[in-house]
């Protein structure tokens, strides 16, 4: 992947690289992920909805961390 398709939009119109999803919740109706950008700590680490996901990588995150999460709750549920 490369730099441009790795980013987050977390304000305005500022883009950041995401480098990792932690956990996922849901809040109001909407799944949201906290996640880790790159070259920030772990105090920076903030909630995102996936609209607010920019590039076809960092959506694709997302989506990773969706499928995982629901393959580990299958797994504790046999």
């Amino acid at each position: 992947a490369t730099e441009t398709t790795e980013m987050m939009e977390a304000s305005g119109n500022k883009l950041y690289f995401l480098e990792k999803v932690l956990q996922k919740m849901k809040k109001d109706g909407k799944w949201q992920y906290l996640v880790r950008w790159r070259g920030y700590g772990a105090d920076e680490d903030s909630w995102i909805t996936k609209g607010m996901a920019v590039g076809k990588y960092a959506k694709d995150m997302l989506k990773a961390f969706d499928a995982s999460t629901e393959s580990a709750h299958l797994l504790n549920l046999v």
